[in-house]
């Protein structure tokens, strides 16, 4: 991908930057969250799953124009005409929105102030960074919740800050771990279109198929165990998917299996309250777990392109280089050319002006001879001031060609050193071309290779060679 289009996809998130885009489209997800969750409600009850706050504090950490004024302003506006287009009244829905956006602010400033602006859920840490924020903003909105039980339903502040304090958590904790890790729209979209692309791989699927058989399970057999039935399978799920898939999965299965209890079993504050925190703990391990998941992913494959990697230029290193080769002879069925490159004079260059300049002159060499090959063909650096490259799909001629375009461009221009001098450098070229590679040996071309270039250095240096032997022998 390249850099414009990963500017670009960085910034789709930021596309409503005028005065009124980003709060109106903050205004409307909070609407319709709010409708949502009000669909959820037991009878002249707290909805079962409230989508609304966490969706505006996560909107809000990932397009911050939408954190103005306006921004507020709107999503005021848009939660009390969601109560009261559904029959609230005024009180009992202006006592909601200001406990709704209590919570939202604190869950906002908490998260922005521990995560420092960083978005995205990349390491394990940041799920605790998390968890605090939920609990912050749940609290929040506990404390307009001692308030508003006893004025709206009767009961008793302290249940009312528990009742309020838990539901809250528990949608925050299950909603906003999937806004925050979802990929820019635009790579959202590319990677669908992949997928959709793409055979089904049903072992792909194995993990999802297991979380609705054991959601299944939990809603048929019933009883205070069922709420754990889920979690080897969302385990599962967070080994497979990545944080934001397995963010996605967990709180859809959460929220089934919570509006399925929900109304399952007669209207208990008591049972409510452990049912919908028991629910959403189960939360973040498993999101915690793909964390821990991908940091470790990435590591292996940052340790695997070190292991392969020459650490002074960046190409391949002996091993790798051998493995490749060796792995493209067994599979190619065309000509094949592979060359051994040795620096002239080396030894006197680091002799007279340094190892460091030494260095400079290997990487300066490397990049040089990168430019120009191919990106199917294959660079090493065998070791010291020793070089190999294999090519696949090219005649002799076309192959010497090759092998003479690198040999002036690296002659052609002096490298500069770091006490700021330069100077020139050239080297020497063996070529062996063989009309078939299949099944040769690396080891084997390599040696011809060397021969060829053993007689280029004999003649005088600073030329090419090509191998007498242009079939040798597996």
């Amino acid at each position: 991908m390249s850099e414009d289009q990963k500017k670009n996809e960085r910034g789709i998130w930021h596309v409503y930057q005028g005065k009124l885009g980003a709060p109106l489209t903050l205004a409307v997800l909070v609407f319709i969250g709010c409708l949502l969750g009000i669909l959820s409600r037991p009878d002249n009850h707290l909805a079962s799953l409230w989508l609304a706050n966490a969706t505006m504090a996560g909107f809000m950490l990932r397009v911050p124009a939408s954190a103005s004024p306006l921004g507020w302003l709107f999503s005021t506006v848009a939660f009390l005409a969601a109560d009261l287009l559904t029959g609230s009244g005024l009180f009992k829905t202006g006592i909601l929105t200001v406990a709704n956006l209590m919570g939202v602010a604190a869950t906002y400033t908490v998260y922005k102030r521990l995560s420092k602006g960083v978005i995205g859920i990349r390491q394990p840490m940041v799920v605790l960074q998390l968890a605090i924020a939920c609990a912050c903003g749940a609290a929040a909105s506990g404390l307009a919740g001692a308030v508003a039980n006893p004025l709206l339903f009767g009961g008793g502040v302290l249940i009312g800050f528990i009742f309020w304090f838990v539901t809250e958590f528990a949608n925050y904790i299950g909603i906003l771990p999937v806004i925050l890790s979802m990929p820019e729209p635009a790579a959202l979209t590319r990677r669908m279109v992949s997928h959709s692309a793409a055979p089904i791989r049903w072992r792909g699927m194995l993990p999802v198929l297991g979380l609705f058989v054991s959601c299944m399970g939990a809603i048929v057999i019933g009883g205070p165990g069922a709420i754990a039935f889920p979690v080897p399978a969302l385990l599962w799920c967070a080994v497979t998917y990545s944080v934001f898939g397995t963010s996605l999965v967990t709180l859809m299965a959460s929220a089934w299996m919570l509006i399925s209890f929900s109304h399952a079993f007669p209207y208990d504050e008591s049972l409510l309250i452990s049912l919908r925190l028991g629910v959403f703990l189960i939360v973040p391990g498993p999101i915690m777990l793909s964390s821990v998941m991908q940091s470790n992913n990435k590591l292996l494959i940052t340790l695997k392109q070190m292991a392969a990697r020459d650490g002074l230029t960046g190409v391949s290193n002996r091993l790798d280089f051998l493995a490749r080769a060796q792995e493209q002879l067994n599979a190619v069925s065309s000509s094949v050319g592979v060359m051994m490159i040795d620096l002239d004079h080396f030894k006197e260059i680091n002799d007279t002006h340094g190892h460091s300049a030494g260095d400079a002159v290997l990487i300066a060499v490397a990049g040089r001879i990168q430019r120009c090959l191919r990106s199917s063909d294959l660079l090493g650096r065998l070791g010291g001031e020793e070089f190999a490259i294999l090519i696949q799909d090219r005649s002799a001629e076309e192959l010497t060609a090759v092998a003479e375009r690198i040999r002036h461009t690296v002659a052609d221009s002096r490298v500069g050193l770091p006490n700021h001098t330069s100077i020139p450098v050239t080297m020497s070229i063996g070529l062996v071309v063989v009309e078939n590679g299949s099944g040769l040996s690396i080891e084997r071309l390599l040696i011809e290779a060397d021969l060829a270039l053993y007689k280029a250095k004999k003649a005088g240096r600073n030329q090419v060679v090509l191998s007498s032997k242009p079939e040798p022998v597996s």
